[in-house]
């Protein structure tokens, strides 16, 4: 699929006329939704908050610790 996508991208962007199969454009259309409503998830304060470990003001440098005993197995927002 991206290298039809790719294809498609390139001939617009030279002025030329593109086609692009449904099933493929469903595809690209359904790929990008799903990657915007994971950044958005993410990047909300609750979340950010909440569900991710957040420390506002950073403690101390541990380079290789365990993620259970620092974060409580979550993972880190930013």
């Amino acid at each position: 699929h991206s290298e039809a996508i790719m294809s498609y991208m390139q001939a617009i962007m030279q002025g030329g006329e593109a086609v692009l199969d449904d099933e493929i454009a469903r595809f690209s259309f359904a790929n990008d939704l799903r990657d915007l409503a994971t950044w958005a998830y993410k990047n909300s304060e609750y979340v950010g908050e909440e569900v991710l470990a957040y420390l506002p003001i950073p403690g101390e440098y541990v380079p290789c610790g365990d993620l259970e005993t620092l974060t409580g197995g979550k993972a880190w927002s930013l």
